[in-house]
C-alpha cells in the first residue's frame, strides 16, 4: 500500500472513470453480513459516488497498479473506502485454493 498520498483512478461500473486521491492511512469497518471489521483504503474522489459503483476497481493512475475495489463510501461527498486486493485474493485462496493470474490481452503477456 502507499505510503504517502496517492494518485488513482476507479474505473466505476455505473459512473464511469474517475480520478481520486488515495489515503495511504487505513481505517477499520464491519461490512455487513460479516461480524468481523476488516481494514479498509479511503479515496477521495473528484466527482460524487452513485449506486452501482461498488465493487469498481481502483488504480494507481501512473502504473495501473490495483489497489483494491469500492466496498463502500458517501455518495454525495466523493469519498470512498476500499478493500485491498491483497486481502481479496487472500480470502478467494483460502477457500479455491492457490489463485494463477493469467492475461487475456492479445500480447499474451502475465499481468
Amino acid at each position: 500500500m502507499p505510503i504517502t498520498a496517492t494518485e488513482v483512478v476507479a474505473v466505476k461500473g455505473y459512473s464511469g472513470i474517475s480520478r481520486g486521491i488515495l489515503s495511504p492511512s487505513t481505517t477499520m469497518m464491519r461490512l455487513t453480513p460479516s461480524s468481523k471489521f476488516k481494514k479498509v483504503l479511503t479515496v477521495r474522489f473528484d466527482d460524487v459516488l452513485a449506486k452501482g459503483d461498488s465493487g469498481s476497481w481502483v488504480l494507481d493512475a501512473l502504473s495501473g497498479d490495483l489497489y483494491g475495489h469500492i466496498v463502500a463510501g458517501i455518495p454525495e461527498s466523493g469519498l470512498a473506502y476500499i478493500l485491498p486486493a491483497q486481502k481479496t485474493f487472500q480470502e478467494i485462496e483460502e477457500l479455491m485454493g492457490p489463485v494463477k493470474f493469467v492475461s487475456t490481452l492479445s500480447s499474451g503477456r502475465d499481468l
